[in-house]
């Protein structure tokens, strides 16, 4: 499973381990802890010059990020301040997931379903039958049903 060290602050001795997989951070500790579960020294170092472990093309979480991409539970992504990573760590690993997604923000707006196709259709039949959306300022001669709408509209005012 792809995973990196995150250095969240340059002068303090905490190092997260994130998860490309799944966007999240899965782990955290100081030095001393990662190097006697046996993570290279030299990731720990890298962390420490650059931010993060990770090597150039991927570089996540380096120093000059502003913001990381987290997945939600659902699925969704949102955006986490780096300045929150320490924070939004702790409270994941305290179980306060609440708390922790209050950290991050959306990515953008929602898109607007699309609109149904009657909708549509009625839209298009008002711009033909309206005076002041017609371009002619008449309104065409409407189609339905193969019989001009303007004859059955006559035929209608001669039942009544």
């Amino acid at each position: 499973m792809p995973k990196c060290m995150i250095k969240p602050e340059p002068g303090r001795d905490l190092y997260v381990e994130w998860s490309t997989v799944v966007e999240a951070p899965v782990a955290h500790g100081t030095r001393a802890e990662w190097e006697a579960e046996g993570v290279d020294p030299a990731h720990l170092d890298r962390a420490d010059r650059t931010g993060t472990s990770c090597y150039p093309p991927l570089s996540l979480g380096a120093w000059d990020d502003d913001e990381l991409l987290v997945a939600e539970p659902l699925g969704r992504q949102r955006l986490l301040p780096r300045d929150h990573l320490t924070a939004y760590t702790t409270a994941l690993h305290r179980r306060r997931v609440h708390e922790a997604y209050g950290m991050t923000r959306p990515i953008g707006a929602i898109p607007e379903p699309p609109e149904p196709k009657t909708r549509r259709r009625a839209v298009r039949v008002h711009r033909r039958r309206c005076r002041l959306c017609s371009p002619g300022g008449q309104p065409g001669p409407l189609k339905a049903a193969k019989v001009a709408y303007a004859r059955r509209r006559k035929a209608r005012r001669r039942r009544r």
